[in-house]
């Protein structure tokens, strides 16, 4: 959303004669308050509450309509829309009222709810996880995993479904969303075949807690074929991240597409982790994950109390001479069966 504060308001045909002020105001939510003058509302500031402030739009006439725009009172930006139902005019016929002599009883009339609009970041949130949800119903694999995906297609759906449901009143729709996206996010740690990495659960509340898009570990392969995959998945995922039109203008495709290149890229992290596995690379890979502080060089041996002799002689911890973004004995260099 553009947070670019707006120059002060144009005269708009046809609106009302005195405009409130905007200063302090983002673009988009002057054009809000533009556009409901230009429909013929009478748009006014109503009395601060809190950390926001509110907008009353009235129009005239029997059947104008009416609601509120709420405003942060330090941001400028829109937080929340209220249409209301116009009133009935008056001698109108409700229910228990006196039928005059001669005339029909009016059609009985329910009044419409007030309805509130939900933010813009909490439909993005809400399309992520049904984006999601509808990419792993897609997806082709064994019976075990399949069951996962269903399951997990389900934990997003409701994520989808409680974000949606927050109206401004209560924080309960997200603390139910988070409760579904923790037990997504253990399914996708239990069932790497799924093909969902662990970050998944950021991208679907990146809209909502505006924190930047994960980035991807270093695999550090010893394979050519594997390091030029790798850095062909890195620039296209960092072309989407940096692609923000095409996320908001269709959020769904765009999400659709960074799914698909962390698919091939949980692909790769298992044929580069058999690969760096094997007895015959192992000292390629400790030159790739491993450096001595003192020397540089990666013949070192590792104890169970966390340090790390070189074949120089130098004493160090386990994470003075990582250079790679292992965590422990996942990191392949490591031998895991060392009792001494």
């Amino acid at each position: 959303m553009n947070t670019t504060v707006a120059p002060a308001p144009e005269p708009i045909p046809g609106a009302a004669e005195t405009s409130i002020d905007v200063t302090g105001l983002t673009a988009y939510t002057v054009s809000i308050i533009r556009l409901a003058e230009a429909k013929g509302l009478r748009p006014t500031w109503g009395q601060p509450h809190g950390n926001a402030r509110r907008v009353s739009l009235n129009a005239d006439g029997p059947h104008g309509a009416s609601g509120s725009i709420t405003i942060g009172r330090t941001s400028g930006k829109v937080l929340r829309a209220e249409p209301a139902a116009p009133e009935p005019p008056l001698g109108a016929h409700h229910f228990g009222a006196p039928t005059p002599a001669g005339e029909q009883p009016a059609q009985t009339r329910t009044e419409t709810p007030v309805t509130t609009i939900a933010h813009p970041v909490q439909i993005a949130a809400a399309t992520r996880a049904r984006t999601a949800a509808n990419v792993a119903r897609d997806r082709f694999a064994g019976p075990d995993t399949i069951r996962a995906l269903q399951s997990l297609a389900a934990h997003f759906d409701a994520a989808a479904t409680a974000c949606d449901a927050y109206d401004g009143t209560t924080n309960e729709p997200f603390v139910q969303m988070w409760r579904s996206l923790a037990a997504a996010l253990d399914l996708v740690t239990a069932h790497p075949a799924c093909r969902f990495p662990d970050t998944v659960v950021d991208y679907i509340t990146a809209p909502l807690t505006t924190t930047p898009l994960p980035t991807l570990p270093r695999l550090l392969p010893v394979s050519e074929q594997h390091t030029a995959e790798e850095t062909t998945l890195r620039a296209e995922l960092a072309r989407l991240h940096a692609d923000t039109a095409a996320a908001d203008a269709d959020p769904e495709r765009w999400f659709r597409a960074v799914l698909n290149i962390l698919a091939k890229w949980k692909r790769l992290e298992g044929a580069v982790r058999v690969d760096n596995s094997r007895p015959c690379n192992r000292a390629r890979v400790a030159e790739r994950h491993l450096k001595c502080i003192a020397c540089g060089g990666s013949t070192i041996r590792f104890t169970v109390r966390e340090t790390a002799v070189c074949e120089c002689g130098k004493g160090q911890t386990w994470g003075d001479v990582m250079v790679c973004d292992c965590w422990g004995y996942d990191c392949p260099a490591i031998p895991r069966d060392t009792t001494n």
